[in-house]
């Protein structure tokens, strides 16, 4: 089994030398094994990379696996000998290490792998112990700043059928920006001597060990460079956040200003933005379209976390505690910076927030402003929180920082939708259904809604009115009570005084008369007056328009032959936006109107043929002689 091993193993220091050879321009998908350095120490001294006691390659040693590279790669070094990688830039690099258990399986009088209760390795904070082993993957934008970007941990145990792999794959940020990355195997072993029992004790001799397996490469795509210089602010993006110093390890809770003497002083650790929307209101509200999102980018403006302000003194240290008061957010490290996000939805209710930890270190790969998160309606508050480390002469102080900021993000318009209840089918304003409808307000969270339920009942001298309910509704309500329902909603984000409200009105029912009324017809014509229409013979069409009477409409046409048509029952729409008129108790035939305005043109008439008679007489009488 160990020459089968270190067979594997030599193979695996082929690829590496074959990876760090110069390359063809032409690249193609292809496996490399890397090759890395095994390090052991006494069991009791911490999982710290720098005292290690450097035993030897994993090419010579018998380890629990080997790490592969996977990509469209051309291969390389770097000038301090560590394996390179260019990666094509539509592509990505997956890097995995494949292990078996055999050292786990092996006998007590063989180093054997055991339990091991470190929580810490090269100083990073585990979310667990060791226990039958762990991988670490680091990342570093220039090899001296390391982060966590993943942790594994109890490895053995989820191996199956005697192996097991952990893998990662690079985001883009981290190849634009060209990145180091470092993988650390970490287990404990034994070896038992001899085998002694006093009584049920057993107090046999055996050693220990802990060992580490360290594997280290840098990769970088082969896309665009990444910019110097920082650009100007954009003028169509809103900048926010301010940075205020948050004290020394109290949770991030004070918010002093920044003065003289402060060690942050004269410098800005970066800027975050928004854009996205299409207007910006006073109090920070940002007002889009609905299939829109407001997006949060984030520059940073200290490229070297090291040496922050361009002080060597200076630099960004993690957080393992990863606590916030404010946010009550405690037990996770927060890396080299945190940013928290916190939405209050529209009812009041704070959410859980969104911690998004290692975010400067991150922030470090994109090399320019990125994308950090989406939004869509709701409150927001931000923070981003840091550590800044000040190297001393006898020792280092620590301070703590926060850069906050909060807004609103609301949608225009005012759109509300009516299904049935049933089919799930839209339906038109002014229309009836026999099934019932449900309310569809999706277009914002933050409408003003309110609907309200009439029922007419027939009685002997004809339809009364009475009023159910006037209340607010709730999105996604079903309404199946019959009668009218008449729902007005607003958007106060872009109507505040409720100026132009989008109205609609639904009849739930079978009633012919009220699908007429619903559907709208002329503006003064009532209940009654449209019972009385269909007790005269007229009807109601499929849609609910009324129709009139053959009777009168034949009128009607002889009528428009010879003037102007007289009103009629008119299809009209808008009266679904306007109060509907008075019911009464009975309705009441028109009472006759005297004809004045024919009179009087009668009368005019009789008096000019009068006059131009009398002239005609006048001037044909004979004239006198002189």
């Amino acid at each position: 089994m160990r020459l089968l091993k270190r067979i594997i193993s030599a193979l695996g220091a082929a690829a590496l030398i074959t990876a760090q050879a110069p390359l063809s321009a032409s690249a193609e998908k292809n496996e490399i094994y890397l090759s890395g350095k095994v390090y052991e120490y006494d069991a009791s001294r911490s999982f710290k990379v720098s005292s290690f006691y450097y035993m030897d390659r994993t090419t010579e040693l018998e380890t629990l696996g080997k790490l592969s590279v996977e990509g469209d790669t051309t291969g390389s070094a770097t000038s301090d000998n560590v394996a390179a990688f260019e990666v094509n830039g539509a592509d990505s690099l997956t890097f995995t290490y494949d292990f078996n258990d055999s050292l786990y399986r092996e006998g007590k009088f063989n180093w054997h792998i055991v339990e091991d209760s470190a929580t810490e390795i090269d100083g990073m904070k585990l979310n667990s112990q060791v226990r039958s082993g762990a991988v670490m993957i680091e990342t570093s934008p220039d090899r001296q700043c390391w982060s966590v970007a993943e942790a594994h941990t109890d490895i053995m145990r989820s191996a199956s059928g005697g192996y097991g792999s952990v893998s990662y794959t690079a985001n883009s940020s981290q190849l634009l920006g060209g990145c180091y990355f470092r993988v650390i195997v970490a287990y404990q072993l034994e070896e038992q001597l001899d085998e002694n029992f006093f009584w049920f004790f057993d107090i046999s001799d055996k050693d220990r060990k802990r060992v580490a397996e360290v594997y280290e490469f840098y990769a970088k795509s082969s896309g665009t460079a990444i910019p110097a210089d920082v650009p100007e602010k954009d003028p169509d993006k809103l900048y926010v956040g301010e940075t205020v110093f948050a004290g020394y390890n109290n949770g991030y809770t004070g918010s002093q200003a920044i003065t003289a003497g402060n060690v942050h002083y004269g410098f800005e650790i970066g800027r975050f933005s928004l854009d996205g929307y299409a207007e910006q209101q006073s109090d920070n509200t940002l007002v889009k379209l609905p299939d829109q999102k407001v997006t949060l980018n984030f520059e940073l403006l200290q490229k070297d976390l090291n040496a922050l302000g361009g002080d060597r003194d200076l630099s960004i240290i993690s957080d393992s505690l990863g606590i916030d008061n404010y946010f009550k957010q405690s037990g996770q490290a927060f890396g080299k910076g945190a940013l928290i996000i916190r939405r209050t939805n529209s009812s009041g209710a704070l959410e859980d927030p969104v911690v998004i930890p290692d975010f400067l270190s991150n922030a470090a790969f994109s090399g320019g402003e990125s994308p950090v998160y989406e939004f869509d309606e709701g409150d927001y508050e931000c923070a981003l929180d840091y550590r800044i480390n000040e190297n001393g002469f006898f020792y280092d102080d620590q301070y703590d920082y926060k850069m906050y900021f909060s807004f609103k993000v609301r949608n225009s318009g005012c759109g509300i939708w009516l299904l049935d209840s049933q089919s799930g089918e839209s339906l038109d304003n002014a229309v009836s259904t026999e099934n019932g409808f449900r309310l569809d307000s999706s277009v914002s969270e933050y409408l003003r809604m309110k609907i309200s339920l009439s029922q007419w009942v027939e009685k002997e001298n004809g339809y009364t009115e009475t009023h159910i309910f006037d209340r607010a509704p709730i999105d996604g309500e079903v309404f199946e009570q019959e009668g009218i329902y008449t729902i007005t909603a607003v958007n106060p984000t872009v109507d505040p005084i409720a100026s132009q409200p989008v109205i609609k009105r639904i009849y739930v029912g079978t009633d012919e008369v009220l699908r007429a009324y619903c559907k709208g017809v002329g503006k003064d014509i009532t209940v009654n007056m449209i019972a009385d229409c269909l007790r005269r013979g007229g009807s109601v069409a499929d849609d609910g328009t009324l129709i009139l009477p053959k009777e009168e409409s034949s009128s009607e046409n002889e009528i428009t032959e010879q003037a102007t048509p007289p009103q009629k029952y008119i299809i009209n729409e808008s009266i679904t936006n306007e109060s509907a008129a008075a019911e009464g108790t009975s309705y009441q035939e028109p009472e006759p109107h005297f004809p004045i305005a024919a009179v009087l043109c009668a009368a005019g008439t009789v008096a000019a043929a009068v006059f131009f008679y009398l002239m005609d007489r006048e001037n044909s009488k004979p004239k006198r002689r002189k």
